[in-house]
This record gives structure tokens, C-alpha cells and sequence, in this order.
């Protein structure tokens, strides 16, 4: 990570032992951690000063990190930014909640540190990557995935993605056509060790779908496989 500028993390927790647990996972060299011990401090924070990535607990003085999470994903000033949950329960509906809020990943506390710090430069290096691929939906328009940024431009109009839903939006299109099933995608975007169940990679989709209207319908369901992308002639995007 040395050719890339040194990434700024906001911890959102009010626990002091728990920042410090995060503080010394990541290597001071290689990471800037700040700190906000509230979720109206972290939504102050965040109006002041740009973060490559944000890790709140799930409970909070002020609220639930779900509910900071999607309130990022809702300004798009800070919809981009990637985000991380974690808690001291591993329940499932946790995890579920997590990613349905927005969250690009889950991690059970106490973590160790290797784990927590590979997390994080995971989501850095994609979020700094340069790499772009462009598809097109239907003859005549040009939607335009930037994997790095995690946007994607329709015409004119941008449209902020999460990591995960780029990702995803990523491997359907580079795969046009062709079923790609939950457990393919699961298997391709978290190869770390514990996977979520097929039920997060449908939040996931239930939310790109969302953003990305009035073209939703190019990623089809087929029912009891998985997600498919397809090109339809009579599909118009403005």
C-alpha cells in the first residue's frame, strides 16, 4: 500500500476499549484512525472531513450503527464511502441487518487483528482501484460501471454504488446472460473465511435494483437459482 495515500478510518463507537482495539489493529504506518463517539458526532465528522472508510458498532449511545449506515448511504456526498459493522454477537439477523442497511461488511467482536486490518485494505484497495468496465443494457445507451469509484453513470445521470453492489452489478454484467447463483456470488465476493447467507445477496440486489431505476429490470431472478443480467431491446434508460 505504499504507492497509495495513507487511508483516514472513522471508528464510530462509545467504548473507549473498543477504539483502542481498532487502533492497534491497524498499523499507525498505514492508517490514520479518528474517532467519533456518537452518531451525530460521526455525521458532523463526516461533513468536515472526507474518510476512506467508516467502522461503527451496531449499538450506540444515539441509536444503531444500521441506522448510521443507512443515513450515509442516503446523502450522496457519503454514499460511497465503505463501511464496516461489527458487534459482539454474531447473530445471523444481525449480519442480514447489516447488509440490508448498506454495510459492505460484518465483523464479530473481539476480532483479531490480522483479520480486522486485511478487512480494511481490502476495502481500500477497492475503492482506489482505477480498473473500469463498461456494458450496455440496451442498443443505444451507455451505462457506465466504474468498479474503483463504484458508480454508475446512466447518460448523464451518476448513481452512487456501495463496494458490494458494484461488485455484484460487476460479475452480472461481465456475465450477460448467463445465471450466475447466490452461492457463485457469495463465493466470489467474500472469500475470507465465513460467508452470509443467500439472504444478504438478495438485500444487496433489492437495493442496486433500487438505485439504479428505471433500468432494475435488466437484472432478472430466476426463481430458486439467482440473478441474471440481460439486454433488452425495448429497455430505455434516461
Amino acid at each position: 500500500m505504499s504507492s497509495e495515500p495513507i487511508p483516514e478510518i472513522l471508528v464510530v463507537d462509545n467504548e473507549d476499549g473498543c477504539f483502542v482495539e481498532v487502533e492497534n489493529a491497524l498499523d499507525r504506518r498505514h492508517f490514520h484512525v479518528n474517532r467519533a463517539d456518537s452518531i451525530s458526532s460521526a455525521l458532523s465528522t463526516l461533513e468536515t472531513k472526507t474518510f476512506n472508510i467508516l467502522i461503527s458498532e451496531i449499538k450506540l449511545t444515539d441509536g444503531s450503527g444500521f441506522g448510521l449506515c443507512k443515513t450515509i448511504r442516503e446523502n450522496p456526498t457519503t454514499s460511497a464511502i465503505p463501511i464496516i459493522l461489527f458487534s459482539r454477537w454474531d447473530s445471523e439477523a444481525d449480519r442480514i441487518l447489516s447488509f440490508e442497511s448498506g454495510a459492505d461488511d460484518f465483523v464479530r467482536r473481539p476480532f483479531f487483528n490480522r483479520e480486522l486490518e486485511s478487512r480494511v485494505r481490502i476495502l481500500a484497495r477497492q475503492n482506489w482501484s482505477e480498473n473500469t468496465d463498461t456494458f450496455r443494457p440496451s442498443p443505444g445507451q451507455d451505462p457506465h460501471l466504474s468498479a474503483g469509484k463504484f458508480e454508475v453513470k446512466i447518460q448523464s445521470k451518476r448513481i452512487e454504488l456501495t463496494g458490494k453492489e458494484a461488485a455484484i452489478l460487476k460479475l452480472l454484467a461481465n456475465a450477460r446472460g448467463a445465471v450466475r447463483s447466490r452461492e457463485d456470488l457469495i463465493n466470489q465476493l467474500w472469500n475470507d473465511g465465513k460467508k452470509p447467507s443467500n439472504r444478504c445477496i438478495d438485500s444487496h440486489i433489492k437495493s442496486l435494483r433500487r438505485k439504479i431505476e428505471p433500468c432494475s429490470e435488466a437484472i432478472q431472478t430466476v426463481r430458486g437459482v439467482g440473478y441474471r443480467f440481460v439486454a433488452e431491446s425495448d429497455l430505455e434508460i434516461s
